[in-house]
């Protein structure tokens, strides 16, 4: 019976304020750790994966055509070679390149008259291909 004839104690009402954190005791909570790993992990397959498509691509900017200036160069790059004698390469801009090592000598088949100038022998030749090259061409 001492029990229900004791005093109750007065009940406070808890209230709805937050005592503030602490000194040193951050205010938002820490990032996890292992989410700077995993983004370190993104960024390293990311830079693999373009730096690869850089590679295979060839660069990061496309390669310069080279510039064809001869005939062996207009043939290689895939351009005709027209029908001709000596044969003749067009590029795609118009460019024109002749094969003149294919061409040979071009001799006129006219009689030449020529001197060797160390005997005074003149003689007629069938070309002036034909003509040796110490004689002197005689013009009549």
């Amino acid at each position: 019976m001492d029990e229900q004839h004791q005093p109750q104690q007065p009940v406070t009402p808890q209230s709805e304020f937050q005592p503030s954190p602490l000194q040193g005791e951050p205010l938002l909570p820490q990032p996890n750790k292992n989410l700077w790993i995993y983004l370190l992990i993104v960024l390293v397959v990311a830079g693999g994966a373009f730096w690869f498509y850089v590679w295979q691509k060839g660069g990061f900017l496309p390669a310069l055509p080279t510039p064809i200036v001869t005939f062996e160069q207009c043939v290689a790059a895939g351009n005709p070679i027209m029908e001709s004698f000596p044969e003749r390469c067009r590029t795609q801009d118009g460019a024109l390149f002749v094969n003149w090592q294919g061409a040979g000598q071009f001799c006129v088949q006219v009689i030449t008259p020529a001197r060797n100038p160390q005997t005074g022998e003149v003689r007629d030749f069938t070309t002036p291909c034909d003509v040796p090259e110490n004689w002197e061409p005689v013009i009549r």
